[in-house]
Formats: C-alpha cells, structure tokens, sequence
C-alpha cells in the first residue's frame, strides 16, 4: 500500500489534473488511516460534496475546522452542506461560525437563506435577523435623484429594464422569464441582461432574442458590472437573485439605477436598502406583512409570478392508483425544505392510508446515507421502507414524467414549493399545501388559488394531514383533475402570460412615473386590467 504522504500528494495531483473520482479516493484512504491537515479534510469535503455525498461531506468539514479553528471555510461549507440535508437550524450556527472567523458577505446571504428554512422561527423573528445584517452589504452611493439626465428624457422614450441575475437558463428565474420578456419587449421595454449565468441553455437562447443588448458577465469583476450598467443607464433594475446562490447584491446595495426592484429570486426581504420594491400579490404579501420588508410591495392582482408549462408535455397519463391499486404521494421538492417536521407529518399521511407509497426525487438522493436516513425515519414510524422510493437526478423534463407515477403531491413546509407546485398540477396533480409562513412560506397557495385549486389550500397541518388522507380515498375525484387541470390551466390567471404581462408594465410604468415626478417608493396595488 502507499504512504498517507504518497497518497496525499496524488490526490493534489489528481485535483491538478481534474480526476477528481481519483483525487476523493486517494484522500479518502489517507486520511481515514489519520493525519492529515486541516486543508486535506477541507480539500476532501468539497470533492465529496460535489459528488452529492452530502452526509459524508459533513464529516470531513467538521474534522477540517476541529483541526484548524481558525479556518472559517470549513464552518462555511458545513453550513451549505447542512441546508441541502435539511439542517437548516444547525446550519445557521455553522454560518454564525465562519462570519467570527472573517467569512464575507457570501456567508451573510448564505445566513439569511438559511432562516427561510428554520421551521422554530416566526415570520418576525427571520425579518429581525435580515433587517440586522441587511446593512452589511453597504449604503448606496448614489440616490434616486443622482440620475437627472436620465429623469429629463423624454416621457415618450422606451423604458428601459435592466435584468441582473446568474439563472438565465434552465432555472426557475428563467422559466419564469421565457413567457414574459418577449410580451414586455412588444409593449415597448427595451429589455437589458446582465447575465452571469454559468452554463448556458436552451431557455438561454430563448431569453435572449427579447433583449436589445445582453452582456456577459460571468467572472466580471463587480466594478466592471457596474460600469456597464451605469453607462446602458436602465430605468428599473431587477435583482433576480437577492441572497442566493451567485448574487451580486454588494453591486445592487451601490444603487445602479433610480429604481431597484426585487423579483421571484429571493423570496424574503433583501434588507438592503438600495432595493426599492418587491413585487407580491396578496397572498405572499397580505398587508399584515408589509412590516417584514424593507421594501415597498407592489401587489399584483393575481400571483406574483407566471408560469408557463413546458412545450410537448401532452396530455397526462392515467391516474397510477387504479392501475397500482394504490395511492402514490410524492414531493420532488429540494431536500433543503424537508426537515423531520414534515417527515412527520407525511409519515403520519402514509401510514393512515393502507399500501400507500411516498415517491421523492431530487438530485441530493444519490447520497446514500441520505436515503438510509429517510428510511429509518419511516421504518422506526412503522412503515415498510418498501413503500419509499427515492430518485436522485435528472434533466427537468426526466423530473416532470415524475408526476405520471405521482396521484396526489405533498408540499413542505415552512418553505413550500415553488417551481413544483407549478410543475406538479401541470400534469394534472394536485399539491396538498399549507398557507404558511411568510413569503417563502406562501407560494404554493397563491399558485394554486390562482389555478382555481384553492380548496387544496390548508391554514394548519392537522387539516393538511387530513385533507391528503381524504383525497387519496376519493380517486375519481383525482382523475376528474388529473384529466382537466393540464387542459384548462393555460386559461387560469397563474398561467395567462398575457395578463400577467399586462399588469407588469402597467406595474412597471406606475413606479418609473412616481420617479419621474420625485416621489418617494411606496407601496401600491395594481389595478387589474378587468
């Protein structure tokens, strides 16, 4: 056998050389022998990691920051490895860790994801954490009236619309987009992309036809960014990203253009106080909430987001239970939003309905101790790990097929679905949701009250523990909307882009106007255009 020394320095070769199967297996067996440094474990932590062995990964990075308490990286890393197990709660205390040790606002915006997960806090309680380190990302340089010039143009000039955001392509922000930006460019908004999207797509390709100038910036530094957009000299901008993955909010918190808006990207409160709006509709944002936001909410007449299903998806197949013989539940939600509560809560649902089968997908279920954790947490609740089927992976349209071996979906909860939600009644699959807690909380009931399924729509999880039992002992109820809902959902307002698209601008248009006439930002409502 080789030295741990040998070892060691083939897996730093192997990671060099981009063989990092080899690199993680070279690790592996020097360092479970002992030794090692502190970088090693890290070094191993991130490789495992990518390879979707999460649980593992946690391992290597509390082994990395035990040996080196000074690092804060391997506390950062922990804590993302966390959320996407579903330990949001012990997560943030890893984020809390890295930002003592020097982590940078990276870690911060990683924090306040992280809240939106926690299932102990209130609504209040993960606005107070925003609000207190909303201020981290800097104060504007510039205000609303340092764009004069542009305030003097001609009312009649296009309005121009800068798009900020790293998920340009096959990812919620761009199919939320696809039915849009054409409508808005043919109403006459000149559409500007600041895309730093990492591996560009097929939606890619269909954002960019809308857009009179898309510019590349991938890897550009912010003060390169920030120039660009200065000089194209936008009206609004919209920060498609708020404090996920790649954002670019020290850039938005500078102010680049008289009015910043928030959209579909965060679901929360930047906290920062360059952004000025955030758009809702009246179920993510009812009055009561407002308080939660440093930004003003402009509330949309129907939800807050359109969606559009994807081209030749077809009719839906038959419903599995009466070929099965059983009911199948399923959730194709990422594994961040299910923590114990609501594998308590389901477990509670398969049990009392007899042979049913609960079917998750999501890429993370290709850790294997992921999956053996799922199943012991049934199987110590008296259900056959037979009746739990995980898939890991997928392209999204392998994901959306799903549902043809799904009869009735299950939301989480305090942060439900999104994307799925809409995915799921698409093809004809009822989602069995909670009216939650707060913006995140609260997203598949605006979605399903605007595809007229607000009658699948609970207010507490007793009720939604019963109302999954009911449904699945209603099976002709099931087929009625499994055959109905993919024909009739393009004419519900969640999915009539052309009325959506309508509201935007007039949307668009009000909060330009009142910057035209130097008011304050301010909450409105938008008029529906019926």
């Amino acid at each position: 056998d080789q030295d741990n020394a040998t070892l060691l320095r083939k897996a730093r070769l192997d990671i060099a050389l981009g063989r990092e199967t080899e690199a993680a297996e070279a690790f592996e067996k020097a360092l479970s022998r002992g030794g090692g440094t502190a970088r090693d474990c890290f070094d191993l932590g991130v490789l495992l990691e990518g390879r979707q062995r999460l649980l593992d990964a946690v391992i290597w990075f509390e082994r990395a920051a035990a040996k080196d308490p000074k690092l804060f990286e391997p506390h950062l890393n922990l804590g993302r490895a966390r959320v996407r197990v579903g330990e949001s709660s012990a997560a943030v205390v890893d984020f809390d860790a890295a930002l003592a040790r020097g982590a940078g606002l990276a870690a911060v915006s990683d924090r306040l994801l992280a809240l939106n997960y926690v299932p102990e806090l209130s609504e209040a309680d993960v606005a107070e954490e925003h609000f207190r380190q909303g201020a981290a990302f800097g104060k504007e340089i510039r205000s609303p009236d340092d764009f004069e010039t542009l305030r003097q143009e001609s009312s009649e000039a296009p309005i121009r619309i800068g798009i900020l955001s790293p998920d340009l392509r096959s990812h919620p922000i761009g199919w939320f987009l696809r039915p849009l930006l054409p409508r808005l460019s043919a109403m006459g908004f000149e559409l500007l992309a600041y895309s730093s999207t990492p591996i560009p797509d097929s939606v890619t390709s269909d954002l960019r036809p809308a857009c009179s100038a898309w510019r590349e910036c991938l890897g550009v530094p912010d003060s390169r960014v920030e120039s660009l957009v200065l000089a194209d000299r936008p009206h609004v901008l919209l920060d498609m990203s708020g404090h996920t993955a790649r954002n670019r909010m020290t850039l938005t918190a500078r102010r680049l253009a008289p009015v910043q808006i928030q959209w579909i990207g965060y679901a929360n409160t930047t906290a920062v106080s360059a952004v000025d709006f955030t758009i809702g509709d009246p179920i993510e944002t009812p009055p009561h909430a407002h308080r939660f936001f440093s930004e003003s909410i402009v509330t949309m007449p129907d939800a807050y987001a359109c969606y559009e299903a994807p081209p030749g998806l077809g009719a839906a197949g038959p419903l599995p239970c009466l070929t099965r013989g059983s009911v199948t539940f399923g959730s194709l939600n990422n594994p961040s939003k299910i923590h114990p509560n609501v594998l308590e809560v389901w477990a509670k649902i398969v049990r009392d309905v007899p042979k049913s089968r609960l079917l998750l997908r999501y890429q993370t279920y290709s850790d294997p101790k992921l999956r053996d954790r799922y199943l012991r947490f049934f199987e110590e609740r008296g259900i056959d790990p037979g009746r739990i089927e995980m898939i890991a992976g997928g392209t999204p349209q392998e994901a959306i097929a799903t549902y043809e071996a799904i009869d009735i979906a299950l939301d989480t909860f305090p942060y439900s679905g999104c994307t799925t939600t809409c995915e799921s009644i698409a093809r004809g699959v009822p989602v069995v949701a909670m009216r939650g807690r707060g913006f995140p909380g609260r997203h598949s009931a605006s979605f399903l009250s605007n595809a007229s399924l607000a009658d699948w729509v609970n207010e507490d999880l007793d009720r939604y523990a019963e109302m999954a039992i009911e449904r699945a002992n209603d099976p002709s109820r099931l087929a009625t909307l499994r055959r109905r809902l993919p024909a009739e959902l393009a004419s519900t307002p969640l999915c009539d882009a052309d009325r959506f698209t309508a509201h935007l601008a007039r949307a668009l248009r009000h909060i330009v106007q009142r910057w035209r006439d130097g008011e304050s930002p301010a909450a409105f409502e938008v008029a529906s255009i019926d």
